[in-house]
């Protein structure tokens, strides 16, 4: 913050100047740089350690998937950027925070375990898995891109507390539960990195009187604790340079081949369409009004770019706006970010740099941005609309609970779809229901949060025509089921229905006027 008032950003400045201006991080942008470079860093060796243990050559997941996936994230993360300056020189103003972009972790996920294993197990070819996965990410941003023109509708539709309620969702219970736990991955490092959470970002408390950037002390101080004793041993190779992208054209020959798989990626799309929105009306609370339209736009050619250069791994728009304006981030970060991991990428350095932000610092980082995230949903949503922002937050615990259940079965080369094996969690877990709670999750989330604010409001039409968009989406599988077709969940869609003839009448439910007093 006082860096941005002591060096004003020359917005009213056209041209190079003003660009300049733009591209000069503060204290901010360097916190947030480190944030979102290292999430993205850390993440893109989510599938290849998932495909190593399945018996997928981890060399061929390193080549195929790792460069295209940091083209995709820089095309998208530029856009973004973009997207920042452009606002703030129609508004003139030099405060406008960027939007966050990263990879998509359940998409990652799905399209791994979803796609990839099953094609690599059926063909025993990693190459026609690896095109079909990409080809399955170009789909992904195919439906982006289609629904950017509808945006506005689907804005007006959704009411703010429910997709503010979205936002929380994600990025508070998922994100901040699913990393909690990497913690302790070594709890010296972990609770040392903790401790400095506490001490520079939740008490505000400056590392020094130069105000050193707090994230930065946040990473270099565990990180350094890391190595000294011995849990990350960074390994220099050599530079080696890698263009990023894989040179072929398997991934558009296999979009014919990808259709089967609808049913994964028509859900993991909506999802991260949802989430794109959920940032949008996150940013609209700081002032910083973005158009979801041009969002949808930039993150689907993103996707479509990304999974032409071979990656499987889909990005889409973080919901962390609010904190990151809130370090005083502005929009250099956006900039610099993409090009460092390009950087990486092209020297042929991705792999060292995962082990420079080893998972208990991202945890503790983490921590701190899902409490923000949290706390931005409670101002955002009024009162009385707060038991459906509260609900929400139950809702992706079957996901957190089913997604390393079913990354273990797997590892452990068990079939999830087995009968023995889903009569023991079934006994064990209720499964079936855990899996109804966890196949899409956030619309899920959207679509009883929306039912409880228009309850709220007595507007119970409303009420009772998103209880009928839950029994739609259920009837075709895009929530309560891990397929996409006709009849796919009868008994959830049933139930919906009835949910909405129930809220329809409620507003025949009350009874006499209570006498005064």
């Amino acid at each position: 913050m006082e860096y941005a008032a002591a060096h004003p950003m020359p917005v009213a400045m056209p041209g190079v100047v003003c660009l300049l201006g733009f591209l000069r991080p503060g204290r901010g942008d360097i916190d947030a740089l480190l944030v979102e470079l290292g999430f993205n860093v850390a993440q893109a060796a989510v599938p290849v350690f998932l495909l190593a243990e399945l018996g997928y050559p981890a060399g061929l997941a390193i080549s195929h998937i790792l460069p295209g996936s940091a083209l995709g994230f820089a095309v998208g993360a530029f856009w973004l950027a973009v997207m920042g300056v452009r606002l703030a020189a129609r508004e003139h103003r030099r405060d406008v925070t960027a939007h966050v972009y990263g990879s998509n972790v359940p998409g990652i996920i799905a399209f791994t375990l979803s796609i990839m294993i099953p094609v690599f197990h059926q063909t025993r070819d990693p190459l026609a898995a690896w095109a079909v996965a990409a080809a399955a990410a170009i789909w992904t941003g195919i439906f982006k891109v289609a629904a950017a023109p509808l945006s506005q509708y689907l804005r007006a539709l959704v009411p703010k507390p429910a997709a503010m309620t979205v936002f929380a969702a994600a990025m508070y219970t998922y994100l901040g539960m699913a990393l909690l736990v990497r913690l302790f991955d070594q709890p010296i490092v972990g609770l040392c990195a903790l401790a400095l959470v506490f001490v520079g970002l939740f008490a505000d408390i400056p590392f020094t009187r130069y105000r050193i950037p707090g994230f930065l002390v946040v990473w270099l101080v565990p990180l350094a604790i890391a190595i000294g004793l011995g849990y990350t041993t960074p390994r220099f190779g050599g530079l080696r340079f890698t263009i990023p992208a894989v040179i072929s054209l398997a991934p558009l020959w296999k979009l014919p081949a990808a259709v089967p798989f609808f049913s994964v990626i028509i859900p993991v799309a909506l999802y991260q369409m949802i989430q794109d929105l959920a940032a949008v009306e996150a940013a609209d609370t700081t002032g910083d009004r973005y158009e979801l339209a041009g969002i949808l736009l930039g993150d689907g050619i993103a996707t479509i770019i990304g999974g032409i250069a071979g990656s499987p791994i889909t990005n889409l728009v973080y919901s962390l706006q609010p904190p990151f304006k809130k370090l005083g981030a502005r929009v250099a970060f956006q900039f610099w970010t993409p090009l460092i991991y390009l950087g990486l990428t092209v020297a042929g350095l991705g792999p060292v740099g995962a082990q420079l932000f080893p998972w208990p610092i991202l945890a503790a980082i983490t921590t701190w941005v899902a409490v923000e995230v949290g706390m931005t949903a409670i101002r955002a949503v009024p009162a009385r609309h707060r038991p459906a922002l509260l609900f929400g937050l139950l809702i992706p615990a079957g996901y957190l609970l089913s997604a390393p259940i079913t990354s273990s079965l797997f590892a452990l080369h068990l079939d999830p779809a087995s009968p023995a094996v889903t009569g023991a969690l079934e006994h064990a877990i209720y499964w079936q229901a855990v899996l109804g709670l966890a196949d899409g999750f956030l619309l899920v989330t959207l679509v009883s949060s929306a039912v409880i604010v228009y309850l709220i409001d007595h507007r119970f039409t409303a009420a009772g025509a998103w209880g009928l968009v839950g029994a739609g989406l259920s009837w075709f599988g895009v929530i309560h089921s891990a397929r996409v077709g006709w009849r796919a969940a009868p008994a959830y869609a049933l139930g919906w229905l009835a949910l909405a003839v129930l809220t329809f009448a409620a507003r025949w439910y009350r009874g006499p006027p209570q006498p005064n007093g």
